[in-house]
């Protein structure tokens, strides 16, 4: 028997599915992070975010959009500096991470409806999502091997990739 080839449109559809089921989840556990208090429960939370994210660029990948790819993974970076506590948990940054959910939910569809974004319609949530970065790399001091004044080390973690960002 002969298995019936999916259409283009169809394909979409399941993807548009199968982000909106990821968004959904994602947003629970953003949601329980913000609330859970220290201990073994936050580890689990920022594991399954992380993985949400991780297979969000997949299913982007699969259907080549890059934009989608592009802001999950700088959300993978965000979520990191969450976890190692290099950022504030703060109110600010899981708001940006709600804002980013809305933002891939939009490309999605508009994906899906054969629509083309404008690029600065991002602009703002990108100029945040590189402000966090940067704050987070910034410069440390430490003493030098002859014990003399400070020299600067800027931290090499920085996760923020320039130049490859899709409106």
């Amino acid at each position: 028997m002969e298995r019936k080839q999916d259409s283009p449109h169809e394909f979409l559809e399941a993807y548009r599915t199968l982000t909106e089921d990821q968004l959904h989840r994602l947003n629970t556990y953003l949601m329980d992070l913000e609330k859970c208090p220290p201990g073994d429960r936050r580890e689990d939370l920022y594991q399954k975010i992380y993985r949400e994210y991780h297979n969000m660029k997949g299913a982007a990948g699969a259907v080549r959009q890059t934009n989608v790819i592009d802001l999950a993974h700088e959300l993978e970076g965000l979520l990191e500096l969450m976890r190692m506590r290099r950022i504030v948990e703060s109110v600010e940054i899981f708001n940006l991470h709600y804002e980013c959910l809305d933002a891939i939910s939009l490309m999605v569809r508009s994906r899906l409806g054969g629509e083309a974004l404008p690029d600065h319609l991002f602009q703002d949530m990108w100029r945040r999502i590189d402000d966090v970065g940067k704050a987070a790399a910034q410069e440390t001091t430490t003493l030098n091997s002859s014990g003399r004044r400070p020299e600067r080390q800027t931290d090499r973690r920085y996760f923020l990739r320039k130049g490859n960002r899709h409106g």
